[in-house]
């Protein structure tokens, strides 16, 4: 069981291909940035029963961002293969987040290498890779904004009375113009 859901609705949102053996670390990143209000579909977002080509086909084709945690699982899969060479001619923004330090075959390096991508595994802090993330070019249109519930109320507190004026400002006071 995941700790978060797949996006469903008809906002803009994040397709995430992974390897399902990186399951662990790629739904520690998913529930991150869900929890810091972003659209992500990844395939627990599939309906019992439905072909699992064509559904992955049309989630890309209405997705605005296509993010791959590439891995030498990732690598290793047909179906991860698949979605990634699927998206490139259907998806603007593309960004490859590598898990670990791995190359792309040289026809996938020629077809990706542009891409904006992020080598995880050299940040020292999950806060630093996710600063990095976040500041990934377009993944702010798939961030919720915040409603006017949501936005803190600030701190209470009392603004001091001016005090009045002592003798010695006063008569520093300038004078108003006479008409």
């Amino acid at each position: 069981m995941h700790s978060c859901s797949a996006y469903n609705g008809d906002k803009p949102y994040i397709f995430v291909s992974y390897s399902h053996k990186d399951t662990d670390i790629v739904m520690q990143m998913i529930s991150q940035m869900s929890s810091d209000g972003y659209r992500v579909w990844y395939d627990e977002g599939i309906k019992p029963g439905a072909d699992w080509d064509e559904y992955i086909a049309n989630k890309i084709n209405n997705s605005g961002m296509f993010m791959a945690f590439v891995s030498k699982n990732y690598l290793d899969s047909d179906n991860c293969k698949d979605e990634l060479n699927y998206s490139r001619d259907r998806i603007d923004n593309i960004l490859l987040v590598y898990l670990s330090e791995v190359s792309l075959p040289s026809g996938m390096e020629m077809r990706f290498g542009r891409s904006q991508a992020i080598p995880a595994y050299n940040y020292s802090s999950k806060e630093e890779f996710f600063r990095k993330l976040y500041s990934s070019h377009g993944i702010d249109a798939f961030k919720e904004s915040i409603s006017p519930e949501e936005i803190p109320i600030p701190v209470k507190y009392t603004i001091p009375a001016p005090s009045a004026p002592s003798s010695a400002s006063a008569a520093k006071k300038p004078a108003e113009a006479k008409s």
